[in-house]
């Protein structure tokens, strides 16, 4: 906040919020929510390698083989496609390469905001679903 009046005053603003309305453990319980949902719904999928996160921050990490982790090929840029669609969609997803070696892999990152409600957390949940479907089915 480089000392700034108003920095300084808006982070302490978002401080009182944080602890009026009980972010730190809203987010908690909402994060092993939104953790058994993702791992409901993604653990089995073909190209999910990975779910790993806590809170309200979560990844899903692609891959060519579920077993030894091999990544899958750069060129598909399946994160990127996963944005791609999520966006058609109305989600926002952040997507990442170079997971395995700094080139290849491929994930996606899930951050809600910590007032998110359960009714948009489960709306994320099922865009994110129907995104992956919509890309698995182009890739394979």
């Amino acid at each position: 906040y480089q000392a700034h009046p108003v920095c300084c005053a808006a982070a302490l603003a978002v401080q009182k919020v944080i602890r009026r309305d009980d972010l730190v453990a809203r987010c908690a319980e909402k994060g092993k929510w939104l953790e058994q949902e993702l791992r409901t719904r993604f653990e089995l999928r073909r190209y999910v390698g990975d779910i790993r996160g806590r809170g309200l921050l979560w990844a899903l990490e692609f891959v060519k083989d579920k077993e030894t982790k091999e990544p899958l090929a750069p060129h598909l840029h399946f994160a990127s496609e996963m944005r791609d669609q999520a966006h058609r969609l109305g989600l926002a997803i952040y997507p990442g390469a170079g997971t395995a070696d700094g080139h290849a892999g491929d994930h996606v990152i899930l951050a809600p905001p910590l007032n998110v409600s359960q009714e948009d957390l489960g709306l994320l949940v099922d865009l994110l679903e129907k995104t992956y479907d919509v890309v698995e089915s182009r890739i394979s």
